[in-house]
């Protein structure tokens, strides 16, 4: 894993509970926290500095179909993940090509935030949901492998 805090949280909490811990931990702040940013997006009109904000809400409306795509499909697959039977091969192929598309959004997303000098919370916001999606990939990594 690249989040090397995460995987020994993982480590550490019992099996029952790692389905809380990974929903309670990414799945809900993810949808809080996209929806603030998109409130927050509409709402501006002009940069506020240097930024492309067209790009930006463009892209921010990209990640979030994916990531909603993505969020809706892993909380049903979720509980057979975690559990002793796992994936299916087609079902593991299907999550990492979304994965994988999602993965391509947020390395964009990053690109073009960090191309400006803009500071917002809206942009820090987004630049969490980010940070946390990365992770939230990292942890299905993780289970897929195992």
């Amino acid at each position: 894993m690249k989040n090397k805090q995460i995987e020994i949280i993982l480590e550490s909490i019992e099996k029952s509970n790692t389905h809380d811990y990974v929903v309670e931990t990414f799945y809900l702040p993810i949808k809080q926290i996209k929806d603030t940013i998109a409130k927050g997006l509409k709402s501006m009109k002009v940069p506020i500095a240097d930024e492309d904000l067209s790009t930006i809400k463009t892209s921010f409306m990209r990640f979030e179909m994916e990531i909603d795509k993505n969020l809706q499909q892993e909380m049903e697959l979720l509980p057979v993940l975690l559990g002793e039977q796992g994936l299916s091969k087609e079902e593991s192929e299907r999550i990492s090509l979304n994965l994988q598309k999602e993965k391509n959004v947020v390395t964009s997303m990053h690109e073009i935030l960090d191309q400006s000098n803009a500071k917002c919370q809206i942009y820090d916001l987004l630049k969490q949901v980010l940070y946390k999606s990365e992770d939230r990939m990292d942890v299905l990594d993780h289970f897929m492998k195992d």
